[in-house]
């Protein structure tokens, strides 16, 4: 076990309550398996694919082949108003790779904020963790995050691997 979040979340959520929202696609970093093997009291998969749509089934059919059966699911839009009338707050939310997404990234950070008790573990990774060219060198570490969108113009000009990315 490797990646931190795996770390994160197979040291935090014995005994708790566990959501993964938006974690459908492929099922390549899905954590509801992970939480119920490692002692979550109840997991769910959130995501905004259609119930009936074939990324469900895929992810049954992945979690029947690790032995995980006891799980929840739910159709979700994370960035509608009051989440917490379609899931009830959950102990630890795991979201990745969706407010790149998103045409409000704030609202959607307040929402994950309304369905979450104790731990949000929120990650999203759209470039290599290092990129070098004859621009300079941007390293990413794992506990990293720059939003592109608000930095201040001073920094993109100083760093212009970040206009780069930015265009």
């Amino acid at each position: 076990m490797t990646d931190p979040k795996d770390q994160w979340i197979a040291r935090l959520v014995k005994d708790k309550s566990f959501i993964d929202i938006g974690g459908l696609w492929g099922t390549l970093n899905e954590k509801v398996t992970l939480a119920i093997q490692n002692g979550a009291s109840s997991a769910t998969m959130a995501d905004i694919a259609p119930l009936d749509h074939q990324l469900w089934k895929d992810f049954d059919n992945h979690s029947r082949a690790k032995g995980v059966t006891n799980y929840s699911r739910v159709n979700l839009d994370v960035t509608a108003p009051y989440p917490e009338r379609t899931i009830e707050p959950k102990d630890i939310v795991h979201c990745s790779g969706i407010i790149y997404h998103v045409p409000d990234a704030f609202g959607m950070l307040a929402n994950l904020r309304r369905v979450t008790n104790e731990y949000l573990i929120l990650t999203s990774m759209v470039v290599p963790s290092r990129i070098s060219n004859e621009a300079g060198e941007l390293v990413l570490h794992h506990d990293t995050i720059h939003y592109v969108p608000t930095l201040r113009e001073e920094i993109r000009k100083s760093w212009p691997l970040i206009s780069m990315l930015a265009t």
